[in-house]
């Protein structure tokens, strides 16, 4: 066993020169196909990546105006409902008003003919009582 150590553990020239000559053209073979086309799909890929970033920051930059303008019409809109409610009320009010003058007069005037009504008859039945 102490032989078979020694013989793994001693430099063979050979070897060495053959391991460098394969290392050589595994680089070059590596730097000219491989190498160029990874750092060529990389750098497509962070274009990509900053274009979707930048797509996203103008997508979400224009959400939030929309969310604004969203909120800026509710809140007209709630305006506008609360002005058309208070109309409507007063209109409401004023017809009410209305209508209860008009009744109110409408009574006065039913009780002032059935008065001249009473008038009358008082009239005439004084007037037959005379003639009887």
């Amino acid at each position: 066993m102490p032989v078979l150590a020694a013989g793994l553990l001693s430099p063979n020239t050979g070897l060495i020169v053959w391991t460098l000559v394969v290392f050589g053209l595994l680089f070059l073979l590596l730097s000219k196909y491989a190498w160029g086309p990874i750092t060529k799909a990389l750098a497509e890929r962070e274009s990509t990546i900053d274009a979707s970033i930048q797509q996203a920051e103008r997508a979400l930059a224009e959400a939030k105006q929309l969310q604004a303008n969203n909120e800026q019409a509710r809140r007209d809109a709630d305006a506008d409902a609360r002005r058309v409610q208070a109309e409507a009320r007063e209109a409401a009010d004023r017809y009410r008003a209305e209508a209860f003058e008009k009744a109110k007069a409408d009574a006065a005037a039913i009780v002032e003919q059935g008065r001249a009504e009473i008038e009358r008859e008082k009239t005439a039945a004084l007037q037959e009582i005379r003639a009887e």
